[in-house]
């Protein structure tokens, strides 16, 4: 009965009509009573960790493949050695919180349309301390910024926000932005698993808001400028004082 269930159990349930679905690397699957969670590129055979406890999922998360920490959980590069077999919604929605923080209350915020992305410059300026910098960065230093940080090899997640109200985003590619609109369950995109070897709705991860991360990058970015200038700048004095 999912008539007093949490709205996030239902997105879930109706999800999973279709057996299985992508959210960044995990695979979802429950056609039964039991939900499993795995790396989609994982099979039975590349599977070394096993585990029933929803708790692990926060620790299978937590380091890649060589055992270095992953500071940004959208990032591709989640192990594929692990699975969690886990009895139900409930548990299958904490642990994928676990692998995609606030990922499924995003995407059902998009869908019932109370997500509002906030556009870079505004994050921008509002910064403090020793981020303030970043309210005056350059647009074309922020595009560039915002093209390695948030390139799809560095984070899996979708792009709703602009650099500012008049102005794209334009150092990235076409798969980092919404192209259906606003998604749906009817009209989330599909994706072929070869271990399935069938296609299922993938759900994405949106980015309404510039992350701490890209602010950091920025602030590098722009402190890296102004030494450059500045070494440039002293080398022209020297070279005129000779």
């Amino acid at each position: 009965m999912l008539g007093n269930a949490h709205p996030i159990d239902v997105l879930l349930k109706q999800l999973l009509k279709e057996d299985s679905f992508l959210i960044g690397e995990v695979l979802v699957s429950g056609a039964g009573k039991e939900i499993l969670l795995r790396h989609y590129k994982s099979d039975d055979l590349s599977i070394t960790r096993r585990s029933k406890n929803v708790a692990d999922a926060r620790f299978f998360a937590r380091f890649d493949s060589s055992g270095a920490y992953r500071p940004l959980k959208s990032a591709p590069n989640l192990p594929a050695d692990w699975e969690l077999t886990l009895p139900g919604l409930y548990e299958a929605r904490l642990a994928i919180d676990d692998f995609y923080p606030a990922a499924l209350g995003m995407l059902l915020a998009r869908m019932e349309g109370r997500l509002a992305p906030v556009d870079f410059m505004k994050t921008a300026t509002r910064q403090t301390g020793m981020y303030r910098i970043v309210g005056r960065i350059e647009p074309e230093l922020a595009q560039e910024s915002i093209g390695a940080t948030c390139h799809p090899q560095a984070c899996m997640r979708v792009i709703l926000w602009r650099l500012s109200e008049q102005t794209p985003l334009k150092r990235l590619p076409r798969e980092k932005f919404e192209t259906t609109g606003p998604a749906s369950i009817l009209n989330l995109p599909r994706i072929y698993i070869p271990t399935l070897g069938r296609q299922v709705p993938q759900v994405p991860i949106y980015c309404a808001e510039a992350c701490n991360l890209l602010v950091a990058a920025c602030r590098s970015a722009i402190k890296k400028e102004q030494k450059s200038t500045f070494e440039v700048t002293a080398s022209a004095l020297n070279n005129r004082t000779d």
